[in-house]
């Protein structure tokens, strides 16, 4: 990557004039030394348009907090011990104190913005431009770094790594996950120390993991998380899927499959994660037949619970679990059927459907060359949207009656009841003719009348 060094300053100069900027420059004075430091250098280096701004400031925290409250300018103290504030708006912009490199989780602060560059995670993160004298300070050579593509760590990898072991995680998504190669000191001091994972808070971990999910290349990120054990201590559920071999449908073990597939996903969290997770369950439910053939039955199964799981301990929302684990428990249904069983997949996907229809599309056969699973979807997406047609927005297993109508038969609340309204939805999916009031109360009638027998 060739970086246009006068284009990126004309633009780090622009961002100067910013006008919460200029409040915050106005706030803390000259005496401040206000640098943008991390990845406000590093994006607009790349071309990139940086949305947050992180500024590196001389005044302790005791200073900083004083003069913000001073100007009545509206702040949270996001991690004020390690001299981090955060100041909402557009764009968000997080300050931090000058801090000196210490191999420890405990740093001195300091005057020096080249001290505080030493003491960053990658070169590539270690780059300032003062906003003062309008120059990029790029002591450790991250620019080179940008050129080369490559990461590494800022000193020793051993040090930055104990002082906070979530930049392993960093690592994978400032690494593999923009396609750079991570060089080889940093990569065997990753390895070394992957166990101090473990170390970190289950929400610093969930909001990096979801950070590489939602990354440039997050296939790339998680096959070298792998190969560098890091997924053996955050996500073990997986690692059964390393070296797992499928069946004569596939080419690939579990994992480069699961890699694969995640790497054909959209830009979507939902999709994404489940394609993650899809086939978990494999290795816990193979079997061999007498001819030798080896089956996954119920893997789906499995992997929702796997998923499940993990996603829980992760603490991920209610609605991200309910999503990823809807379309990996529905991700080996069939495009190849007929109308009801359309209705089907549209009732058990409910507001996912879309998601999983790109999840089924990631996920396509290997063994199908490309231009016949094209033609069977092509038929299911006809299938699909005459079926929607057909139903004008009613829901697809909308009874005309509910349970009102089923006391009003003699039925009584609780399972009994809902026991008879989830058999007349089924009923109305698999043909929905039948979905008449007349109809259906002669059929309630008749499953009041046997369970009476």
């Amino acid at each position: 990557m060739l970086i246009d060094k006068e284009k990126a300053l004309a633009r780090l100069i622009d961002l100067c004039e910013d006008p919460l900027l200029i409040k915050i420059r106005r706030a803390l004075g000259p005496e401040a030394k206000l640098h943008l430091v991390g990845g406000s250098t590093r994006d607009i280096l790349c071309g990139n348009e940086s949305v947050d701004l992180d500024l590196a400031t001389s005044l302790k925290p005791s200073d900083l907090i004083q003069k913000l409250c001073a100007a009545e300018l509206r702040f949270v103290e996001t991690a004020i011990e390690r001299g981090i504030v955060l100041i909402p708006g557009h764009p968000k912009i997080e300050i931090t104190s000058f801090r000196e490199p210490s191999g420890t989780n405990n740093p001195a602060f300091s005057d020096s913005v080249t001290s505080d560059l030493k003491g960053r995670d990658f070169t590539i993160n270690a780059i300032a431009f003062s906003i003062d004298d309008k120059i990029l300070l790029d002591p450790l050579h991250g620019i080179m770094d940008l050129e080369l593509n490559v990461l590494r760590c800022v000193g020793s990898p051993f040090d930055r790594f104990n002082e906070d072991p979530l930049r392993i995680l960093r690592m994978l998504r400032f690494g593999p996950a923009q396609d750079r190669s991570i060089h080889t000191d940093t990569r065997e001091a990753a390895l070394a120390l992957r166990e101090e994972l473990r170390k970190v808070s289950i929400e610093r971990i969930h909001d990096e993991f979801e950070k590489i999910i939602m990354s440039k290349n997050p296939a790339n990120a998680l096959r070298c998380g792998f190969d560098l054990r890091i997924i053996d201590v955050i996500l073990p559920e997986l690692t059964p899927m390393r070296d797992f071999e499928q069946n004569r449908f596939h080419f690939e073990d579990v994992l480069a499959h699961t890699l694969t597939v995640v790497s054909r996903c959209p830009k979507d969290k939902i999709v994404r994660l489940a394609a993650l997770f899809h086939d978990a369950g494999k290795p816990l439910t193979l079997s061999v037949d007498e001819d030798g053939d080896r089956h996954f039955y119920q893997h789906e199964k499995l992997s929702e619970k796997i998923a499940r799981s993990v996603l829980e301990r992760l603490r991920f929302s209610k609605e991200d679990i309910d999503g990823v684990t809807t379309l990996v428990a529905q991700h080996m249904r069939s495009i190849d059927c007929g109308p009801s069983g359309a209705r089907r997949i549209m009732r058990d996907t409910r507001e996912h459907y879309d998601a999983w229809r790109q999840l089924k599309i990631a996920d396509c056969p290997p063994v199908e060359k490309e231009a016949v699973f094209r033609e069977r979807l092509r038929r299911f997406d006809e299938l699909i949207a005459t079926e929607k047609e057909r139903l004008q927005g009613n829901g697809i297993d909308q009874l005309v009656i509910n349970g009102d109508d089923l006391l009003a038969l003699g039925f009584k609340e609780g399972e009994e009841l809902g026991q008879c309204l989830m058999t007349l939805r089924d009923m109305i999916v698999e043909d929905p003719i039948l979905n008449s009031r007349e109809r259906l109360l002669l059929e309630a009638s008749k499953i009041l009348s046997d369970s009476k027998k």
